[in-house]
C-alpha cells in the first residue's frame, strides 16, 4: 500500500491513518523530516497491524481520546529505537514523556513495552500493551491530562 507525505505550510499537522497520508511543514531541516516520517510510518504499519488483530474496531479508535491511540503513541520507542531505525535519525525516537514516567510494579510503562516487543514480537506486544493499557487506563489518562 502507498503512504503519502504532504509538504506545505500547515497550522497544524495532520495525519489519516486510513489514507495513509501525514504532513510535514516546508522548510522543516531534513533530520526532522526524517523523524517524522519514521515516526508517522510506524503508526499508519502499527495500525494496520491493529486491524488485523482487532477487525471490529472503529476508525475513531486511532485518534485521542481513545487508549488505542495512547498505546500507539507509547509504542514509538520500542518499535523504533533499534538498529534498523537508528541509523537514520540523529536522536532517539521517543514516546510522550507520561509512559516514561508513569510506574507499574517498578517499572516505567516503556520498560514494559519493549520487554513485550522483544520478548514476543509486535503482535503479542500490542495485545499486551492494549490490556496494560485498559487495566491502567485510568491512570494513564489523569497523568496525562496534569
Amino acid at each position: 500500500s502507498e503512504v503519502i507525505c504532504k509538504i506545505g505550510m500547515f497550522p497544524a499537522l495532520s495525519r489519516d491513518i486510513m489514507g495513509g497520508t501525514y504532513e510535514i511543514n516546508y522548510g522543516s531541516d531534513r533530520d526532522s523530516i526524517i523523524e517524522t516520517g519514521i515516526h508517522e510510518l510506524c503508526h499508519i504499519l502499527y495500525f494496520k497491524k491493529w486491524r488485523e488483530i482487532y477487525p471490529n474496531y472503529k476508525e475513531e479508535e486511532f485518534d485521542k481520546p481513545h487508549i488505542a491511540w495512547y498505546l500507539s503513541e507509547a509504542m514509538i520507542d520500542p518499535l523504533l529505537n533499534n538498529d534498523i531505525f537508528r541509523k537514520y535519525t540523529s536522536t532517539s525516537l521517543v514516546s510522550y514523556s507520561v509512559f516514561y514516567e508513569i510506574f507499574v510494579d517498578g517499572r516505567s510503562i516503556i520498560e514494559i513495552l519493549r520487554e513485550y516487543v522483544n520478548k514476543y514480537g509486535v503482535e503479542e506486544a500490542i495485545k499486551k500493551g492494549y490490556e496494560l493499557f485498559i487495566k491502567y487506563e485510568k491512570e494513564i489518562r489523569e497523568y496525562e491530562s496534569n
